[in-house]
This record gives structure tokens, sequence and C-alpha cells, in this order.
């Protein structure tokens, strides 16, 4: 079984994942680092050195387009990997769908100041990009709400080590 990662944008689905991964020898795959190469292939002429270039240059409905078919790619025959997800792909129907059936989804969920904590660390998100504080907590809610409708499990990262937080991702691997 997979394990695929989900949580709002800023969370460390990729830096917890990777992580895992690297402490249990799962392979990892991160959806924006494969929708950004999946791009990069289709388009030579249009190369984007990021996901929030990608939005700029094609538009969000082009990303999330190409979101699904890569999800799709990833997923076909794959058994037993860590994917981190990006933070609106449960947004779609089609994707749950696709997840339910091929991975259990593991909700990190914290609190919305750690994720704009972490969001300054790393890199600007083409949705956050010149919204107020209350249409961003409004965004947060909207998708913490869909995150815990599709869960199989959850795991609060808000207090927890970084050592404890990939220990836990490790441990929603095992079957046995």
């Amino acid at each position: 079984m997979n394990v695929a990662l989900t949580g709002f944008m800023g969370c460390g689905k990729t830096t917890y994942g990777r992580a895992a991964a690297e402490r249990s020898g799962i392979p990892f795959f991160d959806l924006d680092d494969a929708v950004l190469e999946a791009h990069n292939a289709a388009f030579p002429e249009l190369e984007c050195e990021s996901v929030s270039e990608i939005f700029s240059v094609m538009g969000e409905s082009y990303f999330r387009n190409l979101e699904t078919s890569t999800m799709q790619a990833l997923l076909s025959g794959s058994e037993g990997v860590i994917l981190a997800l990006g933070g609106g792909a449960v947004v779609r129907e089609e994707n749950r769908a696709v997840l339910k059936e091929n991975c259990r989804l593991v909700w990190l969920r914290c609190s919305l100041d750690t994720c704009l904590e972490n969001i300054e660390a790393t890199y600007p998100r083409p949705l956050l990009r010149g919204k107020t504080r209350a249409q961003i907590e409004e965004l947060f809610e909207i998708r913490n709400g869909i995150y815990g409708s599709v869960a199989d499990a959850v795991i609060d990262t808000d207090g927890l080590t970084f050592e404890q937080i990939a220990d836990s991702i490790v441990a929603e691997c095992d079957y046995s």
C-alpha cells in the first residue's frame, strides 16, 4: 500500500515525507516535483523552474490537470511508496477517488501559523500571493475540512519533533 501525505501548503509533506522515506528505505515521490518534470518534458520551450512559475506561465487550470495526470501515472503500478501531495491535490473529486483506491491518506495537521512560518522559509506559494490573512484563513479552513474528510490517519505535527513526525509517517507505512 502507498502512503500519500496531505495537508495545507507549508505543513511539511515533502520535508517529513522525504525523511520518513530515508529512515525506512521506502521510495519517495514529491508530486509537485513530478509535475514540474512532466511540464518541462512536454514543453521544453516553456521550461519552468518551479510550480509557482507554472502557475504564472500556464495558469492554475493547466497545473491542476497536469497534477491529476501526473499523480495517476505515479500511482499506476506503484506499491509501497510515500507520496507528498500538493496542498490542493485532494480538492478535486477525481484525485480523491484515485488516492482512496491506491493509498493510505495521511493528513499532516498543524496550525496556520506553523504553515505560514514554513512557507516564509521556503518559497512563495502562488495561491497566497496578494491574499490577506483573513483570505488565507478561509482557504485553510476549507482545505482542512477536505483533508479531514478524506484522511485515513491524522498526525498532529505541532509540538512534535522532526524525528517524531518522520517516525509517525513510517508507522503509517507498516501494515503488518
